[in-house]
């Protein structure tokens, strides 16, 4: 019904997919990709566990657990203790690809298709563990929820290579490629069910997660979209009456854009024409 993606508030939120665990029952290739556009600011703990396999006889049982830390770094966490944690880091309010792959002891972790590190599995997989995304288990209490939204999460049967993820990247799957045992693309935007696209009926509960639609949100654009509730990067059709400038006097006069960088790399351009030079005179103030 459109290009969705689950938004998640850090209270309750996740998706239950635990369908897909008969597929890995005792599985030990396998791989997990999805995007996500984080808020780490705004998680409720130091880790939020984006993508977390637990298993089901109780207590706190971590199988894997795929974490964002507030910092900006991502953690592989097994079932004792964390077992990896990345030298890069993510920015808030950005669209990332995360892989994770198992290839018998060798579990690997992928950021935008690049390897971030390795682990050596120690754990393994169970027809009856819980499968959830944007949270983990504590026993049956929902912890470590996740801020943020997330979109296009697949789950395949053997460790894709990192050409692949690549490629899983750039373009939407058919959903009947090679070892593909579930995909959720999150477009139908509404319903509690997160359907699986790939044909094997793993289809998921959405539990508290909400729908966020793509498109242009800046009202003054010629294609704004009200119904969006997520921007694209498409906002186009500005006016444009010819080649005009703005003049400044020099009293109170300036222009606010709004724009808050929070520490991101950045370069400033502009042109300008200073018609006097008295004093120290700000032309771009961050």
């Amino acid at each position: 019904n459109g290009e969705y993606s689950l938004s998640f508030d850090g209270v309750n939120d996740y998706i239950d997919i635990s369908g897909v665990s008969d597929d890995l029952d005792g599985d030990t290739t396998f791989s997990i990709f999805f995007s996500a556009n984080p808020k780490t600011a705004s998680f409720p703990e130091g880790t939020s566990y984006v993508f977390s396999i637990n298993g089901s006889s109780g207590g706190n049982v971590n199988i894997l657990l795929l974490g964002l830390n507030r910092n900006g770094s991502l953690s592989i966490h097994g079932p004792n203790s964390t077992e990896f944690t990345s030298t890069a880091s993510i920015v808030d309010n950005n669209w990332y690809n995360i892989a994770y792959t198992r290839n018998g002891s060798l579990g690997t972790l992928y950021l935008d298709g690049v390897e971030l590190g390795t682990h050596t599995v120690i754990y393994s997989l169970s027809s009856s563990d819980y499968w959830s995304i944007g949270q983990e288990f504590d026993g049956t209490s929902v912890t470590n929820e996740y801020v943020g939204h997330i979109d296009n999460v697949s789950v395949w049967d053997r460790a894709l290579s990192e050409q692949e993820i690549q490629n899983n990247a750039a373009g939407t799957l058919s959903g009947n490629e090679d070892g593909l045992r579930g995909y959720w693309i999150f477009n139908n935007g509404s319903d509690t069910i997160a359907y699986d696209h790939s044909g094997n009926a793993n289809h998921g509960n959405i539990l508290g997660a909400t729908w966020s639609m793509y498109g242009c949100t800046d009202p003054y654009a010629g294609n704004y979209d009200s119904t969006a509730t997520m921007d694209d990067g498409s906002c186009a059709g500005y006016p444009d009456n010819g080649g005009y400038s703005l003049q400044f006097d020099g009293t109170d006069d300036y222009v606010q854009t709004g724009l808050y960088l929070n520490n991101l790399p950045y370069t400033i351009k502009c042109t300008f024409k200073a018609d006097a030079n008295s004093g120290e005179q700000s032309i771009v103030d961050t």
